[in-house]
């Protein structure tokens, strides 16, 4: 129980990180500007709050009445820039000599760990043991070992001068080398690794693994020692930081990042470590699982909630240095053949009868088997839809077709917008992600007759149906959306339209529900629902997705976690979620017998849109023309991730009007071809 209302204070305590008692932020807060080094999860330019680090450096000094500015730069000129005085210090460095000579360094805040990589099949033995590292070393003196240049590993590694170290450039380079042979061993941070797997050589995951680990470091903020205020700084950081680990703030940054220690086994018990999102359906999970281990008190739980995008890294990252830290997963329909054909993920065989397996609606059966055999059992599922307030259109005298067009959907919202009333005409996701802003604009293209790629898996992002959709998402956005349109997520345009500030809104139909509870929902009366709308054809216009618990093939406890996630996704759970929490809190999507179920329809007029949407939704017919690959929203290629992630921030920079659309789409294009070169998917 103890660590159940631990990890409750860390998720839902996250609405401020500072006692507002402690200190008074000044009107005009001072600004320091640090510079830094792309180093996912730690820190990274494009990651949430520039990462857990740079959202450290943030929060310790706004306590101080700090505002902070994160420069990236190369590793050398990040350095170079930090020890003359260009900027006020350097994010995230190593103690050692020479650092301690150059800066100014903070007190410590957790750091990374630094292991040792070796390709999975390497003849490479470990026969010293980690505990005698020195001994370790010695006995690799014969093989090639990468390490990044200028960068601190261990004293006992820096000063094996007996070792045949190989200086690389960055990170990435030394992946590559490790890969094509050029290198023994790899000395490489594990998270930040297998983040670069995940997101830049989507080909290298569960082909390396940990071979030793070297050290775990501490953090620190490098103030210039060429600056008059460095000591001021340094000692107003360091005073911050204490704020942060004495008031949880510290530990909750870390788990909001998935850098959260585990929580131990219980003596007895078996423990089934879950990772799972941060939305409320999830929560309603956690929270009735004491009711599973009433029947089950030989089971404890150790829950890793996390934000999406975070939980798909902490996850892939896991699979690419084959960490088994996981019992059960929550992957996607994306990820699920994917996984399965890659033997990451165990087929679930020997369901019990009572479960029901015919009841599950077939199109999200079939997005999680592969070859005949189910892989993920469905937690819930959603096609996409468009939500909108009826008294709205109505005040406008117009009518909302049952089957709108993109054309009637900016006639609509820029007869409805009124920002001086707060009232945006339409809100759309944003931000950017092949399952964010990207889910969207893809079901844009399909509609618009346009595809990822040819018959020949060459790309065609860089054509006129790719444009008609961007510049459409472009126009809605920035001329009748809520202000900085391109940091909209779901969860924020659900705030917004539940507490009456969107006109329309084109997003999952799993939202349906919260709209329209009266409890969450300010116009939960005056909600109506239709399909999404199209430009050429429907073929792909609306989305289908799930998200499914899985279990890994390296979990510890595969039979105990197949117990759990039948009994989690069972008519049983369903009903214990409407007596606790009500019919229209009840995982959706998954199973025929809740829309018949007349309890449901009593509440959820959507009931008959949704399923009908789900039903119709087709990842084999997604498109108007002959293409090679599966998947509506998505493609179903390891590959996509990164790909669609680089696109999503292309047209977020869009939405912000850094670059045009016809930059955005030549420059997607560009970076797709080559990402299919390195993949060996197109020559």
């Amino acid at each position: 129980m103890r660590n159940f209302l631990i990890l409750a204070f860390l998720i839902f305590n996250a609405t401020s990180f500072y006692n507002a008692h402690a200190v008074e932020i000044k009107g005009n807060a001072k600004e320091v500007v640090l510079s830094a080094v792309e180093q996912p999860p730690y820190v990274g330019q494009n990651l949430p709050s520039n990462g857990y680090a740079g959202q450290v450096a943030i929060e310790a000094f706004k306590r101080i009445g700090y505002t902070v500015k994160i420069e990236f730069f190369p590793l050398a000129r990040a350095n170079q820039m930090a020890a003359t005085g260009q900027v006020d210090g350097q994010l995230a460095i190593y103690s050692n000599k020479a650092s301690e000579n150059t800066f100014l360094l903070s007190d410590p805040f957790p750091g990374g760990h630094l292991v040792l990589l070796k390709k999975i099949g390497s003849k490479i033995t470990n026969t010293a043991g980690e505990s005698d590292i020195s001994t370790l070393l010695k006995s690799l003196s014969s093989y090639r070992i990468g390490a990044v240049n200028r960068v601190t590993i261990s004293p006992e590694f820096d000063h094996a001068d007996f070792l045949k170290k190989y200086t690389v450039n960055n990170d990435i380079e030394n992946l590559d080398m490790l890969m094509v042979d050029q290198l023994d061993l790899a000395v490489m941070d594990k998270l930040t690794a297998g983040d670069l797997m995940a997101e830049q050589r989507p080909q290298y995951i569960r082909q390396l693994e940990v071979f030793s680990s070297l050290a775990t470091n501490s953090f620190h903020v490098g103030f210039s020692r060429t600056s008059a205020q460095s000591k001021k700084l340094k000692e107003d950081f360091d005073r911050g930081l204490k704020m942060l680990d004495a008031d949880g703030s510290l530990a909750r940054i870390m788990y909001v990042h998935g850098l959260s220690m585990h929580l131990p086994s219980v003596k007895g018990k078996t423990k089934l470590t879950i990772g799972t999102l941060n939305v409320s359906s999830m929560l309603i999970l956690q929270k009735l699982s004491v009711q599973y281990q009433k029947k089950h008190p030989d089971i404890s739980f150790d829950w890793r909630i996390l934000d999406e995008k975070i939980l798909r890294l902490r996850q892939l990252t896991d699979l690419a240095v084959s960490d088994g830290q996981y019992d059960i997963m929550t992957i996607g329909a994306y990820e699920t053949p994917i996984w399965a054909k890659n033997n990451w993920i165990l087929p679930l065989k020997n369901l019990s009868p009572q479960y029901d397996l015919e009841d599950v609606i077939k199109p999200v059966r079939n997005m999680l088997s592969f070859q005949e055999n189910l892989y993920g059992l469905p937690f819930y599922a959603e096609s996409s839809m468009t939500f909108y307030r009826k008294d709205l259109v109505a005040n406008a005298g117009l009518t909302m077709p049952e089957a709108p067009t993109y054309d009637d959907i900016k006639k609509i919202a820029a007869a409805i917008h009124a920002p001086d009333k707060q009232i945006y005409g339409i809100c759309l996701r944003g931000d950017p992600g092949w399952g964010a802003n990207m889910a969207l604009i893809t079901t844009m293209v399909n509609s618009a007759g346009g595809r990822w790629f040819d018959e020949n898996w060459d790309p065609m992002i860089d054509t006129p149906e790719w444009k008609l959709a961007l510049q459409t998402y472009k126009d809605l956005l920035t001329q009748y959306g809520p202000p900085n349109p391109e940091e909209q997520d779901y969860a924020k345009n659900l705030t917004l339209f539940q507490g009456g500030h969107c006109g329309i809104w084109i997003d999952a139909t799993v939202f349906a529900g919260a709209l329209l509870d009266a409890k969450q929902s300010k116009v939960a009366a005056k909600v109506g629902f239709t399909r999404t709308p199209v430009f050429s054809t429907a073929n792909g216009s609306q989305w289908l997705w799930t998200w499914a618990l899985a279990i890994p093939t390296s979990s510890k406890a595969p039979a105990e976690a197949l117990k759990f996630i039948e009994w989690a996704t069972s008519k049983e759970y369903i009903e214990l979620v409407a007596k606790r929490e009500g019919w229209l809190n009840v995982p959706p999507g998954t199973r025929a017998s809740t829309y018949k179920d007349p309890r449901y329809r009593a509440v959820a007029s959507f009931a008959d849109v949704v399923f009908k949407a789900i039903n119709e939704a087709n990842p084999n017919n997604a498109s108007l023309k002959p293409r090679p690959y599966i998947g509506i929203q998505f493609v179903e290629i390891p590959e996509f991730v990164s790909i669609g992630d680089n696109i999503g921030y292309l047209a977020s920079s869009v939405l912000a009007q850094k670059i045009s659309v016809d930059t955005a789409l030549k420059i997607g294009q560009k970076n797709t071809t080559v990402q299919m070169r390195k993949s060996h998917i197109i020559h």
